[in-house]
């Protein structure tokens, strides 16, 4: 058997296209340098996987929800925003809908397809034909409920098809004691669009920021 494995790996090294292995097979001058050197090799990394492995048991990583240094009551509240995945309410779309029919006498369902894209200014990769996006310009442009200062004021007409907080939180607690939701978190906009944030840096610089921290 052990006259079989040397016969074998004799024929791969003889075989095998780095130079190195030929070498050690054809008894070359350099073949005890070749030897040193993958000897090396190998006991480099023998001893690299020892050394991450001790180091590793010696040095754990550990994840905690207390700080070995400083505990968690007296780091800062942090800020927290609840967002809605439907950036637009469909009720509130429909009243918005309705408003604008009434004022304007054009039919609501015509009114309503047009709201519906106002869904594009949070995902602009919302399928949408040329013919479309053109007649949404026209009614950005037409309704005088949309136009504040001679322009559509986007922040005000998104914020009010936004479901509202009260509506989206029914139950708070905060240190212990219960809330109303509507004097915890206000509305405010987001990188995610309008959400219900508290203790958020916006919302410090509003008269609605409560002050309980």
């Amino acid at each position: 058997m052990q006259e079989i494995l040397t016969r074998n790996a004799g024929a791969q090294m003889k075989h095998v296209g780095l130079l190195s292995y030929q070498w050690l097979h054809n008894g070359k001058r350099n073949r005890y340098i070749w030897y040193l050197i993958y000897t090396s090799i190998w006991a480099f990394t023998i001893y690299m996987i020892y050394f991450i492995c001790t180091t590793f048991m010696e040095n754990p990583t550990y994840t905690t929800l207390e700080s070995f240094h400083y505990p968690v009551r007296e780091l800062a509240m942090p800020g927290i925003s609840v967002c809605n995945l439907n950036k637009i309410s469909k009720k509130r779309a429909e009243a918005y809908a309705e408003k604008l029919a009434i004022s304007t006498g054009i039919n609501k369902s015509d009114i309503m397809n047009n709201v519906t894209l106002l869904g594009h200014l949070y995902d602009f990769s919302l399928p949408a034909d040329l013919g479309t996006l053109e007649h949404f310009q026209v009614f950005l442009e037409t309704y005088p409920d949309n136009i504040q200062g001679g322009s559509f004021d986007t922040q005000k007409v998104l914020k009010e098809l936004t479901t509202p907080c009260h509506e989206t939180l029914t139950d708070c607690v905060l240190h212990g004691a219960f809330w109303n939701c509507s004097d915890l978190f206000v509305t405010e906009l987001t990188m995610e669009g309008f959400c219900c944030v508290f203790n958020y840096i916006a919302q410090r610089k509003t008269a609605e920021f409560p002050r309980i921290l």
